[in-house]
């Protein structure tokens, strides 16, 4: 979490717009739901891969930290609400640090 909220602190800096960092956050929450989902059922990486249309070594690296399906379920949902929530704060980093902290 802290490296997430450093690399955040960073952007912000740069005036990263925060609805891009958000649709990154969630991409990658979504990739990882969809590789434990696989994962799951039994694929290998290469299987994955090919599924997904995701090149092997990114499978493997989020196979790495891959939790468990029903948590990557509870993040997409995490990043629907925040998502929600910056489109009508005015302070989408705000909403973005609290978003690192619960998932």
């Amino acid at each position: 979490k802290d490296e997430a909220l450093n690399i955040l602190s960073d952007l912000k800096l740069r005036k990263t717009d925060p609805i891009i960092i958000m649709s990154e956050i969630t991409k990658t929450a979504c990739d990882m739901l969809a590789i434990s989902s696989l994962r799951a059922e039994g694929l290998t990486a290469g299987e994955i891969s090919g599924a997904l249309k995701m090149h092997e070594y990114k499978v493997s690296l989020i196979l790495r930290s891959c939790p468990k399906v029903e948590e990557c379920k509870r993040m997409v949902h995490r990043c629907r609400e925040a998502d929600l929530e910056l489109k009508t704060s005015r302070d989408g980093y705000a909403v973005l640090e609290k978003l690192i902290c619960v998932i």
